[in-house]
C-alpha cells in the first residue's frame, strides 16, 4: 500500500513537491496506510493540481482569452453581406470579343466613380464621414466593400455553355437592409453598364462600315439576366461563438505551455534527509 502511496505522490504540482516532498514521504513510513487514506491522498492531489497546476493556469488563460475575444467581437460593428447572380450571354459569337474582356471591362465599368456615387447617395452610405467632410473615404469605404466575381463557361444542370458568364455581385454594410438595398443597386448598374456597352460595341461595328451610329441597336444586344435577386444581408466573418471558442482553446493551450515551461525551470526535488 505504501507503494501505491509514493507514486500517488508524484501526482502533486512539482512546485509543492519541491518544498513538502520530503516531510510526505517521512510522515508515509512512519504511519499505517489503508485504502481510504491512499484515495484521500489522491483527491487532493487532484484538487491542488486543479488549483495550482497547469490545469487552473490554462483555465484562467482560456478565460483570458475569450473575455478578449468578447471584447473585441463587442467593439467591432456587425458586417452583413447582400449577393446577387448575373448571367452575361452574348449572342454575338465570342471569336469577336473574347468573353472575359467583356466582362472584365463590365466589372470595371460598374465599378466608375458616377455609379459609386450614386449608389453611395442613394442609400445615404457612411453618413458620419459625409458630414464630417470625408466624402472621398466614404466612397472609398463603398468601393472596397463591393465585391464582383465571375465564372466563365458552365451553368448548373447545363453543361458547358462557350459564351456564358456568371457574376455575382456582394456588399457589405453594418445594416442588412440597407446592404440588399446597394446590391439591388450595383445589379441595375451592371446591367444598364452592359447596355452601354454593347451599344458602343455596335456603334463601333457601323464606324468601322462607313455608317453613321446610333442611339439604339438593330442587331441582338448582350442578354444579362438575373439569376438570383440581392438577398437580405447575412452576417459575415465567423459566428461569435465559434471565435470566442477558439479564442478559449488557443488561450488555454498557451497558458498550459506557458506553465509546462515555468515548471521546468523549477529545480528538481531535493533529497530527503
Amino acid at each position: 500500500m505504501k507503494t501505491i502511496a509514493n507514486w500517488v505522490v508524484y501526482l502533486y504540482p512539482r512546485e509543492w513537491r519541491h518544498r513538502y516532498e520530503p516531510k510526505l514521504r517521512a510522515l508515509l513510513e512512519d504511519v499505517s496506510f489503508r485504502w481510504p487514506d491512499a484515495l484521500d491522498l489522491l483527491k487532493e492531489a487532484i484538487k491542488m493540481q486543479f488549483w495550482t497546476g497547469l490545469t487552473l493556469k490554462a483555465a484562467v488563460c482560456g478565460l483570458a482569452a475569450a473575455a478578449i475575444a468578447g471584447v473585441v467581437l463587442w467593439l467591432s460593428p456587425a458586417s452583413y453581406e447582400s449577393q446577387a447572380v448575373v448571367s452575361t450571354m452574348p449572342e454575338w459569337s465570342v471569336r469577336d470579343r473574347p468573353l472575359t474582356d467583356w466582362v472584365n471591362e463590365l466589372k470595371l465599368s460598374t465599378m466608375r466613380r458616377e455609379n459609386l456615387v450614386r449608389v453611395m447617395e442613394a442609400s445615404n452610405l457612411y453618413p458620419d464621414l459625409r458630414r464630417e467632410g470625408r466624402s472621398e473615404d466614404a466612397l472609398k469605404k463603398t468601393a472596397d466593400a463591393i465585391q464582383i466575381l465571375s465564372g466563365f463557361g458552365t451553368i448548373a444542370g447545363s453543361g458547358p455553355v462557350p459564351n456564358l458568364a456568371i457574376t455575382s455581385l456582394s456588399f457589405r454594410y453594418p445594416d442588412p437592409l440597407i446592404a440588399r438595398q446597394v446590391t439591388r443597386d450595383l445589379v441595375a448598374a451592371f446591367i444598364d453598364e452592359n447596355i452601354r456597352r454593347d451599344i458602343a460595341r455596335q456603334n463601333a461595328g457601323r464606324i468601322a462600315a462607313g455608317e453613321n451610329p446610333q442611339e439604339r441597336v438593330d442587331g441582338p444586344l448582350v442578354v444579362a439576366a438575373l439569376v438570383s435577386p440581392a438577398t437580405v444581408g447575412q452576417r459575415s466573418g465567423p459566428k461569435p461563438a465559434t471565435v470566442i471558442g477558439l479564442a478559449t482553446a488557443e488561450g488555454s493551450q498557451l497558458g498550459l505551455i506557458f506553465a509546462m515551461i515555468r515548471r521546468r525551470k523549477v529545480p528538481a526535488t531535493p533529497a530527503a534527509v
